[in-house]
């Protein structure tokens, strides 16, 4: 009798050992799905800003070529506004990148999707369309690699 109170005993502390375990880690994948949504927001804003940054630095542009076309300004200022215009593009690009990179990691994180997500200005949306993820074909060739010889081809 005291052995199947052992093993009852047992049991339960097993099952309530698996219970904490699948609560741990619902509440870990909520927490990073959580981190990584506000990820995707936080680049939205960047973008954003760095668009506004975009604009003026356009603005500074035009004033500087303006100012030199009037004699009060030299060149080097505009060439200098035109640097600072394409340093604020490659930095939005970059922007751009790591956002929609953060947004594939939340679909990843999400469990691979399942529908076409859509980009709208910073928000992720869904679109109605169900994603079918595209097939490899067995016929493309692969990568050149010095390294690995060419497969002969068949005849």
């Amino acid at each position: 009798r005291r052995a199947i109170k052992a093993d009852y005993m047992s049991a339960n502390a097993r099952q309530l050992q698996a219970v904490y375990k699948y609560q741990r880690t619902v509440l870990n994948a909520f927490t990073e799905v959580v981190n990584r949504i506000n990820k995707v927001e936080n680049y939205g804003k960047s973008v954003e800003i760095k668009m506004q940054q975009l604009a003026a630095l356009e603005e500074s542009v035009d004033v500087a070529t303006k100012l030199f076309q009037n004699a009060r300004a030299e060149y080097v200022e505009v060439l200098l506004a035109q640097r600072d215009l394409q340093d604020a593009k490659v930095v939005l690009i970059e922007t751009k990148q790591q956002q929609l990179a953060a947004i594939v990691n939340t679909y990843q994180a999400l469990g691979g999707g399942g529908v076409i997500p859509t980009y709208d200005y910073g928000r992720v949306t869904i679109s109605d369309e169900q994603y079918v993820p595209p097939m490899i074909e067995e016929n493309v060739p692969p990568m050149l690699d010095e390294s690995v010889p060419p497969k002969p081809e068949e005849k």
